[in-house]
């Protein structure tokens, strides 16, 4: 038997899903067009419509070239990162044992779904990636995801927003205290934290700190 064709659309930050209070994955051409009708009504201005709009087209297309396809939409959660990306990795797997197909052709409505393409190869062959973005305004589109997933990733990464945000915000509050003499006091901190890392200093000073409070 010939195995079909996936098309398959992804909203990681699982817009469809808050917004219409449904769970993913979405089968079929039915269920995927009745998504996409009642989010277009819901929010006129929410590209994901569009995604969904130009995978059913994409389902078309091929049914047209006498294809074997089938479709399915993956979401996400708005906590981005391991938990979204672990939801759509356990339902892509849901989808590939329900339609077992060959290949898969990868819908996305910008940039922010992109990053969800390792855990969506890593599992299924991609025969091609399609991106649908309104015409009009595709530059400004995809500046808005880049800087919408990269304050996102921001906020929820720790280790990165400890360095990005926190460090900042650390020499506001010294500069605030102690006027000119922060950046010297910033300075001397960047200063240590070099020579620490730089020298490979980190067991001797965690053993120091371990010292101080046995002490």
């Amino acid at each position: 038997m010939e195995k079909p064709i996936l098309i398959v659309c992804v909203d990681r930050d699982n817009d469809i899903g808050e917004k219409l209070g449904i769970k993913g994955p979405i089968f079929g051409r039915k269920n995927n067009l009745e998504v996409a009708k009642n989010l277009a009504l819901k929010d006129p201005e929410e590209s994901d419509a569009n995604s969904l709009f130009g995978a059913i087209k994409e389902f078309d297309d091929l049914k047209k070239q006498n294809q074997k396809v089938c479709i399915a939409t993956l979401l996400g959660d708005k906590k981005l990162g391991i938990v979204s990306d672990s939801q759509i990795s356990e339902q892509l797997e849901e989808v590939i044992k329900k339609y077992n197909p060959k290949k898969a052709i990868f819908v996305s409505d910008g940039a922010e779904d992109e990053y969800v393409l390792p855990i969506i190869q890593s599992k299924i062959e991609l025969l091609s990636i399609k991106k649908i973005v309104v015409k009009q305004s595709s530059q400004l589109e995809s500046g808005y995801y880049v800087a919408l997933k990269f304050f996102k990733e921001l906020v929820h990464d720790p280790q990165t927003s400890k360095l990005v945000l926190g460090i900042p915000a650390i020499i506001f509050v010294l500069y605030a205290i102690f006027g000119s003499l922060a950046w010297r006091i910033v300075f001397g901190i960047i200063g240590i934290y070099l020579i620490i890392k730089g020298f490979h200093l980190e067991k001797f000073v965690d053993a120091f700190i371990g010292e101080l409070n046995a002490t």
